[in-house]
């Protein structure tokens, strides 16, 4: 699982890519076969939840299911 928290400087385009750059250092490890992200987004400094969500999901392969949750 990976948990980020975000803020002013970790919105949009630095979560989605610090999410994955993560992804693919999962992608590596052969014992993990679903990665669950975990956005705590109290000030809903995202602006597109549901393209971040897609997006990163979409980086699923045969090795990886990757989740993504956005809670503010």
């Amino acid at each position: 699982m990976e948990t980020k928290m975000t803020r002013e400087n970790l919105a949009d385009k630095e979560l989605s890519k610090q999410l994955i750059q993560d992804i693919a250092q999962y992608q590596t490890h052969h014992d993990v076969n679903t990665l669950v992200c975990f956005v705590y987004d109290p000030g809903q400094y995202i602006e597109n939840p549901s393209g971040i969500i897609r997006d990163l999901e979409s980086q699923s392969s045969d090795k990886l299911m990757v989740k993504v949750l956005i809670v503010s």
